[in-house]
């Protein structure tokens, strides 16, 4: 070109919306099952194959149009749809049926944000109105205020080691559940800079939980909460953890993707 000499590369993203060639929008979860990547969105199901060519299924079918908050694929072989709306939790069975469990059948409200399965195989759930339990395709555990969450507005949940349940509210801080009974209630006095828990991570290498609450970001490790303080500029919110194949954490955030070594992170020492 006449301003010098330019090095192109190939881009570290696939954008797959220009792939498929669909419109942009809100995506709220993916996940890959089979072949097959599943995006949940603001407005139903998309599903492509890998070869990025859209696939339409009886689930993209049933649930188009329906704002699908969280996506998660058990050890059993199930894909679960956390689904707003009023459509409660929607399981997609190996053999492709699609059931669905509301309100009606058990669970706090129909409303659901979050699941994630259990170490021993069952589903913890999110609502507006309460966590629950899902054994089998049934609730078989609800948590709502008269157990103990003051704040049943569930917008994310985690388990430790030893098979506690962590259920982030919004607003309430965090709510800590063993053998079906409250065992910890933690908020700003304990010290969480925000009640409002976005995402949590158990972290078995690094003995604890990382918490994002919006723009701040702390560790649990089971004794006290410590607020980790980096360079990186967050303005509205980390709405995702990850734990990188290479060991780092990687937090998904409104400013990009930010990668960081947790020895760092936990040393105090400006982390890069």
């Amino acid at each position: 070109s006449r301003q010098g000499l330019l090095q192109i590369a190939r881009d570290k993203f696939m954008n797959v919306n220009f792939a498929m060639s669909i419109p942009t929008g809100v995506v709220n979860a993916t996940c890959l099952y089979g072949d097959n990547l599943y995006i949940g969105t603001d407005n139903g199901l998309v599903v492509v194959d890998k070869n990025w060519k859209s696939v339409s299924t009886p689930a993209v079918r049933a649930l188009a149009k329906v704002r699908i908050r969280d996506i998660e694929a058990d050890s059993r072989g199930n894909l679960w749809f956390c689904l707003y709306q009023d459509r409660g939790l929607a399981r997609l069975s190996p053999d492709g049926r699609l059931t669905t469990i509301d309100a009606a059948a058990g669970l706090p409200d129909s409303n659901v944000r979050c699941a994630i399965e259990l170490k021993n195989g069952d589903l913890a759930v999110g609502t507006k109105s309460g966590a629950a339990i899902v054994r089998d395709g049934k609730v078989v555990k609800t948590y709502r205020e008269k157990d103990g969450l003051s704040n049943p507005t569930i917008l994310c949940l985690c388990e430790d080691g030893d098979g506690t349940l962590y259920c982030g509210s919004d607003g309430g801080g965090i709510f800590a559940f063993k053998d079906g009974r409250l065992t910890r209630h933690l908020t700003h006095k304990d010290g969480l800079e925000s009640g409002v828990i976005l995402r949590m991570l158990y972290d078995a290498d690094s003995r604890g939980i990382w918490v994002s609450t919006g723009n701040t970001f702390s560790f649990y490790d089971f004794s006290r909460i410590r607020s980790i303080r980096f360079r990186a500029q967050i303005s509205s919110g980390i709405f995702d953890i990850k734990k990188n194949i290479d060991g780092r954490l990687m937090l998904l955030a409104d400013t990009g993707i930010h990668l960081f070594d947790t020895a760092e992170l936990l040393a105090d020492k400006n982390p890069e």
